[in-house]
């Protein structure tokens, strides 16, 4: 079985974790697709690479994210599953809470392009943003 989408989404969540948004926007195929978790503030469909630095400067804008190490790994050639511990962080108010995520990709020829999102508990992030 081929690694390549699972490299990909290593450099990815490295990029990311970085903030080299440049780098990270150089991963996302150009039909990208990103659903978020429901309930939440920022919920829904975010297209293209565009879409996607849209949806983490409106995460990041009202949350500080510091996800632990992930643990990913390849279902296929081409989709990836990464779960990892996330910790939320109102700026607002400090109000925290920490919860896993599951993340499924799609990845085609270096790039990703679609991007499942599932919290824990989506719940008490909205909480945190009420």
């Amino acid at each position: 079985m081929s690694t390549e989408g699972l490299v990909t989404v290593r450099r990815f969540s490295r990029a990311l974790g970085d903030r080299d948004l440049t780098k990270v926007a150089s991963l996302l195929h150009r039909d990208l697709i990103v659903h978020t978790a429901g309930g939440l503030p920022y919920s829904g469909d975010y297209y293209g690479p565009q879409g996607f630095l849209e949806l983490f400067a409106a995460m990041t804008q009202v949350l500080e994210l510091t996800p632990g190490p992930p643990c990913q790994q390849s279902l296929d050639e081409q989709t990836v599953a990464s779960r990892f511990r996330l910790r939320f962080v109102a700026r607002a108010s400090g109000k925290h809470a920490e919860m896993d995520l599951v993340e499924i990709y799609q990845v085609s020829d270096g790039q990703i392009v679609e991007l499942d999102v599932y919290y824990t508990d989506p719940s008490a992030v909205a909480a945190l943003l009420a």
